[in-house]
């Protein structure tokens, strides 16, 4: 602690023989941080540094967590939850390996697995809620994929439009439930559902005029 008082660097300390261990143990919570920046531009990994007694936050305040940082946690045991809490990202998760369902588990959004690239279809199936996935902006095609029914997805507050326009027919929503004058109401002409691949003759049968 006298060393690192008197202003040598945590690296230096390292690189002359002194064990990780020793320097963190004497590093006063206020140079924790500096600390392992120091130790980390000497090569030092997080998984080093949280063997020896780095605290997890003070490492993800103190640097960007790298992939192969995520790579070599993981393989040391470290949990998803401990790995996240450090800093990774739910994409760098997902790169060294992670699944999905790990990931939901340790309370990664729907918003944040979209934006790593996860589908709302693998969502749903992984069994998000669909309510969370349309307000977390899933596409209506992907959660059709996976099984979503366009009546539920219409009462999550899917508009008809969209549907319409990711394979659905008027006619098929009619079948799940919805009125042709709900749709018209919805703002969707005939010309869109016929521009849809819905036919005519089935239109006309339930009412479109």
């Amino acid at each position: 602690q006298a060393l690192l008082s008197a202003g040598a660097s945590a690296s230096s300390l390292y690189q002359s023989g002194i064990n990780i261990q020793s320097i963190i143990a004497n590093t006063p919570a206020n140079q924790q941080a500096s600390t392992i920046q120091s130790l980390s531009s000497a090569g030092v990994t997080d998984s080093q540094l949280l063997q020896n007694g780095a605290n997890p936050q003070t490492i993800a305040s103190a640097q960007v967590m790298s992939d192969s940082n995520v790579s070599n946690l993981i393989s040391g045991g470290y949990s998803t939850g401990e790995i996240l809490q450090m800093g990774a990202t739910p994409q760098q998760m997902l790169n060294a390996g992670t699944s999905v369902s790990d990931l939901i588990s340790n309370g990664v959004s729907a918003n944040s697995l979209l934006t790593a690239g996860v589908t709302g279809g693998q969502l749903l199936q992984e069994g998000m809620g669909l309510a969370q996935l349309v307000q977390a902006g899933a596409s209506a095609g992907t959660l059709l994929d996976a099984g979503a029914r366009p009546i539920d997805l219409m009462n999550n507050g899917v508009s008809a439009s969209s549907l319409l326009s990711a394979g659905v027919t008027a006619n098929e929503l009619m079948l799940d439930g919805m009125s042709m004058s709900n749709l018209q109401a919805a703002g969707v002409s005939v010309s869109d559902m016929v521009r849809s691949g819905s036919n005519i003759g089935d239109l006309m049968n339930h009412g479109a005029s």
